[in-house]
């Protein structure tokens, strides 16, 4: 009954004031109310994700075992490509040395995909003989020319009269 009476006393208080607002106040709670400012988070956005960067696929890189030629020679040759598979992704240079001596007998430029390099330019003479080398092989990314993992790979070189 008592509980009812004040339930009812409030109510009435409340309308008679209709633009006043009350605070309730438990028995042993301070007075005080906490004022909260409030605004925008400093970091608050919209949510960044970030899109997955693409899978780069693995590099092809064929395989040779030697190349050969005429002594003398100065322009020869060679059977090296860049395989379709890289298309997008991949140019290649290859670099052919004497494992003797380290001479770097030459070198070729870009090479795009499904592209060959069938000529190369020698460095030096070499006379006729059989010689080991090592074919070095340097995949560029294509988007930015960055240089990926290389391949060292043995190459006989024959060198015929």
């Amino acid at each position: 009954m008592v509980l009812l009476a004040i339930i009812m006393g409030v109510y009435a208080i409340l309308r008679a004031n209709p633009e006043e607002t009350y605070a309730v106040q438990r028995i042993g709670q301070s007075a005080a109310v906490p004022t909260v400012t409030l605004g925008m988070h400093e970091y608050a956005g919209s949510q960044a994700t970030t899109s997955p960067a693409p899978t780069i696929p693995g590099i092809s890189i064929p395989g040779w075992s030697g190349i050969s030629f005429a002594a003398g020679s100065r322009v020869v040759s060679v059977p090296f490509y860049n395989p379709q598979s890289n298309e997008g992704w991949y140019y290649l240079t290859f670099q052919v040395r004497l494992n003797e001596t380290e001479d770097v007998l030459f070198t070729t430029g870009l090479i795009a995909p499904g592209q060959y390099c069938n000529m190369v330019t020698m460095n030096c003479d070499l006379p006729a003989g059989k010689y080991e080398g090592t074919l070095f092989v340097q995949p560029y990314l294509m988007d930015d020319l960055s240089v990926t993992n290389n391949l060292k790979m043995p190459l006989s070189i024959t060198v015929y009269q």
